[in-house]
């Protein structure tokens, strides 16, 4: 009776750790927030942000999915799988079909294949990413946690934050031939910056910069605003950037103004509700104000 119970708690055991082994912690987090920037490489002046940011759950197709957000605006759906495999899901785009989409799989190991995602030759087989063996490393990033990553040459994919060339990069499609490039600037969990592209000098803030100065010198009309809004600075401002943040103090829209008297805000990109302004001058003087979008 004593070796049938013993052979029974080993059983048990085994069938534990098993179950343990095939059930991996989830890499993303669900409170995951980041900003891209795009430049160009023809010309050095412009730049534009992007930021987005992951909020609440939905249910489709009886699966649970994390709601991915751009500008404040729904976008589409993420959820991950046990074998930390991320799907997306867009549900009213035309510019992707209404399917899930295969995006990361961070189950990395030596000798694992890692494929483009929905990317096929001519043949119809999937095409090679990359075969991981020593590409595979650790990297302690700015919470002082360790993350694996695969180094894929011009760029990273960051376990759990996905590639340093932007979230949907690593879809199969051909560069813009317009020269504009996207990279990660920063990335968020909770209230923690985890990840700053070393490539700039300034990041998404989780919090406004103090502001001096006096708003009144900085016009914006209409205000409230449902689809353009004209800012005018007064009184010979030299304007360097014009920068918008939602109420939490992401970093929503920069504007480079570089001492224009008038810029011109595209109020229908942006979601109902009071966003803060800050135009920063040459000097770093900084003036603020409210924008409030219907």
């Amino acid at each position: 009776m004593k070796k049938i119970k013993l052979s029974i708690i080993i059983a048990l055991l085994f069938f534990s750790t098993i179950t343990q082994a095939q059930t991996a912690e989830p890499t993303f987090s669900k409170k995951s927030s980041w900003t891209e920037i795009t430049t160009n490489r023809f010309d050095d002046t412009f730049f534009r942000t992007v930021t987005y940011k992951i909020d609440g759950d939905t249910l489709i197709e009886d699966k649970n999915y994390s709601k991915l957000y751009v500008n404040n605006n729904y976008f589409c759906a993420l959820r991950e799988t046990e074998n930390n495999t991320i799907y997306i899901y867009f549900s009213d785009l035309y510019i992707y079909p209404t399917i899930e989409l295969r995006m990361y799989d961070f189950d990395w190991y030596p000798g694992k294949i890692l494929y483009w995602p929905e990317c096929v030759d001519y043949a119809g087989d999937s095409i090679i990413m990359t075969t991981l063996e020593s590409n595979i490393d650790s990297i302690q990033l700015l919470d002082g946690k360790y993350y694996k990553y695969v180094d894929l040459g011009t760029y990273r994919q960051i376990r759990g934050i996905g590639s340093t060339d932007g979230i949907f990069s690593v879809f199969c499609e051909t560069s813009p031939s317009v020269g504009d490039q996207t990279a990660l600037l920063c990335f968020y969990v909770d209230d923690t910056l985890v990840y700053r592209n070393p490539n700039f000098n300034y990041c998404n803030m989780n919090s406004i910069d103090t502001v001096t100065g006096n708003d009144s010198k900085v016009k914006l009309y209409p205000n409230p605003s449902t689809h353009f809004m004209t800012v005018d600075f007064l009184g010979n401002l030299e304007v360097d950037t014009f920068k918008i943040f939602d109420l939490k103090g992401a970093l929503i829209k920069i504007y480079e103004v570089r001492g224009k008297s008038t810029i011109t805000i595209e109020a229908q990109d942006l979601a109902k509700g009071t966003y803060v302004y800050a135009a920063i001058l040459k000097n770093n003087q900084k003036l603020s104000g409210k924008i409030i979008i219907q």
